[in-house]
């Protein structure tokens, strides 16, 4: 707090100089003042910014920026959202920009999350109501397709669960800007083969609605290393 009052109070001082050169300044050519309406038009903007300023200085900070990031860390649905740039490993939410359920009594509920709007290094961890997701692998339509294991994510009542009672599994692209889309999402959705989000990294989740563990869609998240940069250390 004594840093940022020092600072605002060199702010101060130098506004201070700056306002006494604008009057004599502004104040006595023609030019500057048609430009700018009168010297206390510009003293007014003056004072203003460094008020905002001074006031940024001495709010409370954030607790650490430099290892904070400021993107949503869940997934929703957002018709108008840019797409998203990460670099470094973090935690992100995503913009579902696609959702459909399709089965018997519509049972399945597929969604398709884009998580950036660029080719990402790698998913490292999945969350889904706040627990890390543990899966096993399989190939299901020329697709590496995940299950996820969770007890929170299993009932082996529900008629339309997965193989053991699972209900969720999901597949993904990372973005590449060759990037094909895969066969189970194509087999599970409206896409085609000619909707590929080329340089989007996306999750597509298949759920199995289930009145004891599953009812909504969930909130979900992901531990993800960024974008792919030059290291200077290789070569």
């Amino acid at each position: 707090m004594a840093r940022a009052v020092e600072t605002a109070l060199k702010a101060v001082a130098i506004t201070a100089l700056v306002l006494t050169g604008a009057g004599l300044f502004f104040g006595s050519a023609a030019t500057g003042a048609l430009a700018f309406g009168s010297t206390a038009f510009f003293q007014t903007l003056a004072v203003t910014a460094v008020g905002t300023f001074v006031g940024s200085l001495l709010s409370k900070p954030l607790s650490n920026p430099t290892v904070e990031n400021f993107g949503s860390k869940v997934s929703n649905i957002n018709p108008i959202a840019p797409r998203q740039i990460v670099y470094g490993q973090t935690k992100v939410g995503g913009t579902i920009v696609y959702a459909k359920s399709n089965g018997t009594d519509n049972a399945y509920l597929n969604i398709i999350v884009a998580i950036a709007g660029h080719e990402i290094q790698s998913i490292e961890k999945i969350f889904i109501n706040k627990k890390q997701v543990t899966a096993t692998s399989a190939t299901e339509d020329s697709t590496t397709v995940f299950t996820v294991t969770n007890t929170d994510f299993v009932n082996t009542e529900n008629s339309n669960a997965f193989a053991s009672g699972r209900l969720i599994k999901y597949a993904f692209g990372l973005g590449a800007d060759n990037q094909e889309m895969n066969g189970f999402t194509i087999a599970n959705t409206d896409f085609t083969a000619d909707h590929d989000l080329k340089g989007i990294a996306y999750v597509h989740f298949k759920m199995t609605y289930d009145q004891s563990k599953l009812t909504s869609l969930p909130e979900i998240n992901f531990e993800i290393k960024g974008k792919k940069v030059y290291d200077p250390r290789s070569s």
